[in-house]
């Protein structure tokens, strides 16, 4: 369901009347944020603690997560795909992914620097590009519109916007950045969902979530976070103690978000091989803490690409 106010939205939440986003599983029970307490700030919203923050929307990362069903057809798919075709998730190809970079504001508000842009691009390529990803600046696009600033997932703003401003999603990794209501720092669109709404693809960042933005999400990592889901990967807590998770051997399983700089002891599934992946990227920790992506998370990307994004340049 979709709120006109992300202040209503928060109330409803906090008093119980609506849903954190894992509850949309119908067989897996919403996580329980341990980080209570501490006073939060992001950009202009002050929060009770980073619990608040995230219940905002459910989760801090918009990306609508797929449901049980469409994880297991896609997983059918991509255990058929690597068996008829394992070369082409090699890495030693890489993919040369032009980034058309959609910097949306209102007035001067959320107008990114151009040392902003290329310092995001060269992050992507910091974490990606020894793994068969690299990326380039192909455009670079400002538009002042105060409606599609503030653009909400599943919105006509959100389609509005890209139906404006996207170019070939078949071929180009279109991001878009604004002032996103609430808690909201991001969300991407994954492989699977290119062929049904090609103009929805892409990846839409907060603008005080890129370098140089507002801590503890200023380091840019919010954007290699989405890239990451927009190549095919899942939150490293998806499914939380139960099998398969994220679909990826080597990451550990993680009962659910864990935020700011948590231990390196942590395990939330004790039960189950290995500690919490507490550095990756496809947790929710703070920037300063996410530096990791696994082998196992490269291969599962390389051939979600190969097999749902295949005009890209390779």
């Amino acid at each position: 369901m979709l709120f006109a106010s992300s202040a209503m939205y928060l109330l409803m939440v906090m008093a119980g009347a609506v849903p954190s986003a894992k509850a949309d599983h119908a067989d897996q029970e919403a996580p329980q944020y341990k980080n209570a307490g501490k006073e939060f700030r992001f950009h202009k919203n002050t929060y009770k603690d980073q619990r608040q923050f995230a219940l905002v929307y459910g989760l801090v990362c918009g990306t609508r997560p797929p449901s049980r069903a469409q994880l297991r057809s896609v997983h059918v798919r991509s255990e058929a795909f690597r068996k008829t075709s394992p070369t082409l998730a090699n890495a030693a190809s890489p993919y040369k992914i032009p980034v058309q970079f959609h910097v949306i504001t209102d007035g001067t508000t959320g107008k990114l620097t151009g040392t902003q842009i290329d310092q995001q691009i060269d992050l992507l390529n910091t974490v990606y590009k020894s793994h068969g990803f690299v990326f380039h600046k192909a455009a670079v696009t400002y538009t002042d519109n105060a409606d599609w600033f503030t653009m909400d997932i599943d919105t006509p703003e959100e389609t509005a916007a890209k139906d404006a401003l996207g170019v070939d999603t078949q071929r180009n990794l279109n991001i878009y950045t604004g002032d996103l209501p609430g808690g909201l720092l991001g969300w991407a669109r994954f492989p699977w969902e290119l062929a049904a709404n090609p103009k929805n693809d892409g990846v839409v960042l907060h603008y005080k979530a890129v370098p140089g933005g507002d801590a503890p999400y200023h380091q840019g990592k919010t954007g290699v976070h989405e890239v990451g889901h927009w190549l095919g990967l899942l939150h490293t807590f998806e499914g939380g103690c139960s099998e398969p998770g994220d679909y990826v051997d080597d990451t550990p399983a993680q009962a659910e978000p864990e935020w700011e700089t948590p231990s390196e002891d942590t395990d939330t599934c004790p039960s189950m091989p290995g500690k919490d992946p507490v550095h990756n990227y496809m947790n929710y920790t703070d920037d300063v803490w996410r530096n990791q992506i696994t082998t196992g998370q490269v291969t599962r990307s390389r051939e979600q690409v190969a097999q749902y994004r295949k005009k890209l340049p390779h």
